[in-house]
């Protein structure tokens, strides 16, 4: 039986746990080398860590995330949008506070994909001054089962 729509609306407004994440020197020197970038200096974090960081310190696993998304199966998911706002550069050796909530929900149907929930959520970086370093503005596709239920 598909997910009524009115138990995903639910989900806005819904606290990620959170956690920290510490980008540390010799992580952020391989993520420059892997990415083919120029060495660090002065202690900057590479870029990618708007998206790493965020979803490694949400305090779920994908798996758990996609269970509160009431996910049908683990095919039945798609990544779906990225928006990384910087309001301040990413540091090294920076103790970052991960947290962040579900923002918006909105059921579709689609050509292809058929019936889908879009889910849209934001995990922010806080340095221990509290400035916001970074926001992450994530979305997950849920598809779902075809049932005039579910609509």
């Amino acid at each position: 039986m598909a997910i009524p729509f009115e138990t995903m609306q639910a989900l806005i407004g819904w606290q990620f746990p959170g956690g920290k994440f510490t980008i540390e020197g010799w992580e952020n020197f391989l993520m420059y080398d892997v990415t083919l970038g120029e060495a660090p200096r002065h202690g900057l974090g590479h870029p990618i860590y708007a998206f790493h960081a965020p979803l490694t310190g949400m305090g779920l696993t994908y798996e758990e995330f996609f269970d509160v998304c009431h996910a049908e199966t683990p095919d039945r998911i798609r990544a779906g949008e990225y928006d990384f706002v910087y309001n301040e550069p990413l540091r090294e050796g920076v103790e970052y506070t991960i947290s962040g909530e579900i923002e918006h929900v909105e059921r579709k149907r689609g050509n292809r994909a058929g019936l889908f929930d879009l889910v849209k959520f934001r995990l922010d970086m806080t340095d221990p001054e509290g400035t916001v370093a970074c926001s992450a503005g994530n979305s997950w596709i849920f598809l779902r089962s075809d049932d005039d239920a579910a609509r």
